[in-house]
């Protein structure tokens, strides 16, 4: 009758652990999904900024502002490439063709939005990107004129060819132009889940690795608890 009696605390508190350890991954786990959300969004921010600047400094160095020749071109494509290095699922020879919904791009506006950059050769000196933003809140598109007109970097979210984005833009130093990264919303989220879900199988382990150790432990602790059960039994 003790024994049995024994066996049932036990079991009880086996239960109450396994609750308290589901609680625990439940609740760290959507800590864990908060931190991942705001520190991959620092990280975003800080990654466009840092190749917004070098886009620039490479526009001023080479006197992009005014010319739209084949070699120009080619500098511009490839800081597109290097931008995508940001996404750990885009390989070395990858290119906007085959991520389209994904793949960041940089562009070059004049005052009047005219592009005197766009990946799209056809849309250089063609093209206009307040027209092609029209998709996108008036309000939005308000605060990112006035934002392109200060002359200080920002960002904010867009809407841009039917697509939902954020741009990241700044001021062509010495110049009525701006430099802009499109980042499509769906290639920052990518991040953002990977490294969150690497985050919970991690502590989703180490939880299971801490219950199954805990519950050892007690059985081990109780253990003489047991045999004293056990022989009482016997004895009665």
């Amino acid at each position: 009758m003790t024994n049995r009696v024994f066996q049932s605390f036990s079991k009880r508190l086996s239960r109450r652990l396994l609750i308290v350890f589901v609680l625990a991954i439940t609740v760290i786990s959507a800590l864990v999904v908060t931190l991942a959300t705001v520190g991959m969004k620092t990280m975003t921010d800080g990654y466009f900024y840092s190749q917004l600047e070098e886009i620039n400094e490479m526009i001023r160095t080479v006197q992009i502002v005014g010319e739209s020749n084949d070699q120009i071109y080619e500098r511009m494509k490839k800081a597109d490439v290097r931008i995508n290095k940001f996404y750990p699922i885009v390989p070395e020879d990858a290119n906007e063709k085959d991520y389209k919904n994904i793949w960041a791009y940089s562009l070059v506006i004049d005052s009047a939005g005219r592009y005197i950059y766009h990946p799209e050769k056809q849309r250089i000196h063609q093209g206009n990107f307040f027209d092609d933003i029209r998709q996108s809140p008036q309000g939005l598109i308000n605060q990112l004129t006035q934002g392109l007109s200060s002359g200080k970097k920002g960002h904010q979210r867009i809407k841009i060819d039917g697509m939902r984005a954020y741009i990241f833009y700044t001021k062509v130093k010495g110049t009525n132009c701006s430099n802009a990264i499109i980042v499509p919303i769906r290639g920052l989220q990518i991040p953002t889940y990977l490294s969150g879900l690497l985050l919970l199988a991690v502590i989703g382990i180490a939880l299971t690795v801490a219950y199954w150790v805990s519950r050892i432990t007690i059985r081990r602790s109780t253990q003489p608890l047991h045999l004293l059960a056990q022989s009482a039994d016997e004895v009665a």
